[in-house]
């Protein structure tokens, strides 16, 4: 069975017209509405995970693919080894900025760049398995956080594409361990902080304020 863990229905949408999906799982939000209807309308197993769930009960037994994109709980190696290949498409560049709240990150410590990473998850360190592909780009400290975001975001679909893409033609994919940066691991940011950065200006105007 092919899993998507998750609520990016960007990169849904390129498992499914790539690969076909069996089942979409996402952690309960109240903003999963496009989320639900895509799955209804190509009739995917959509199942929501439950506050206080394991992620083991809304799983098959034996999965062939799992494609993560924005899904937070941490898979346990129970649920790894019940998995023949699981790719995370994680919104940072894992070798400086690993964690939940990559994008935030890379501002609050004034990154140059930013990305996405898509790795092959094979143990429960977080963001450490070989990379498979990436994009990155400039920050643009100029512009909202909005701006950044949605730039961000826009970089989803393409890599989920040649990813998929080469997993449906070969049956595998090729991926190598990168250097990471002993720091490069952040904590998620605090509500508030996260607030102020969403309501700047600019992300300069923010990280001089935040400094300050």
């Amino acid at each position: 069975m092919n899993i998507f863990l998750g609520k990016n229905v960007d990169v849904l949408q390129v498992m499914h017209e790539v690969l076909g999906v069996d089942r979409a799982v996402a952690e309960f939000r109240p903003n999963l509405v496009q989320m639900k209807e895509y799955c209804d309308r190509y009739k995917i197993d959509f199942r929501e995970l439950l506050p206080g769930r394991s992620l083991s009960d809304v799983l098959p037994p034996r999965c062939d693919l799992v494609v993560i994109a924005s899904f937070a709980t941490i898979l346990k190696q129970g649920v790894i080894d019940r998995c023949k290949l699981i790719l995370n498409f994680h919104g940072g560049l894992v070798q400086s900025c690993r964690g939940r709240h990559p994008l935030p990150s890379a501002i609050l410590n004034q990154h140059k760049f930013m990305g996405i990473t898509c790795h092959v998850i094979d143990s429960e360190k977080i963001d450490e398995g070989p990379v498979v592909g990436q994009i990155l780009a400039p920050l643009d400290y100029q512009a909202s956080f909005r701006v950044n975001d949605q730039r961000l975001a826009a970089m989803f679909p393409p890599l989920a594409r040649a990813v998929l893409d080469e997993y449906s033609e070969a049956g595998r994919v090729v991926a190598e361990p990168v250097d990471l940066d002993p720091g490069g691991y952040f904590p998620p940011v605090e509500q508030l902080t996260m607030d102020q950065m969403f309501a700047a200006r600019s992300l300069a105007e923010f990280v001089a304020k935040f400094n300050s």
